[in-house]
């Protein structure tokens, strides 16, 4: 039995740069008021801040007709989740993940196994 660890994704702080790494919920002060955390960027090992709101979480196996990772948001406005084309090519989704319910996408609220149906593709990250 392997140990799956999962990888995440967000924005960088005060930068449109999407990062993809391994995630320290460390909590501190940073620029004024704001809190921060960070991530650890897989490809050189350096850490960068990361906006909160953006975070997204990819769980070994979650990937698209394509191969590509599918993200799932932690938040609840699906901010910083992909953007997946739908079983008819024409419905956008945006992927939630709840500790609750799990992996699921908006509209439909349908639960997605951690093995996507090979129809859904992403199409962008949901920023607004």
């Amino acid at each position: 039995m392997s140990l799956q660890i999962p990888i995440y994704r967000a924005k960088k702080i005060n930068n449109d740069e999407y990062i993809e790494g391994f995630y320290y919920p460390r909590f501190y002060m940073c620029m004024g008021d704001e809190i921060c955390s960070t991530i650890s960027r897989l490809e050189n090992g350096h850490q960068y801040e990361i906006d909160l709101l953006t975070i997204a979480i990819h769980f070994n196996g979650m990937i698209d007709k394509n191969g590509k990772k599918i993200f799932a948001s932690l938040n609840e406005n699906g901010k910083g989740g992909d953007i997946l084309l739908g079983f008819d090519n024409k419905t956008k989704y945006i992927v939630y993940f709840n500790l609750a319910k799990g992996v699921y996408m908006s509209k439909s609220d349908k639960h997605l196994p951690t093995n996507f149906d090979e129809r859904l593709e992403v199409i962008g990250i949901k920023n607004d």
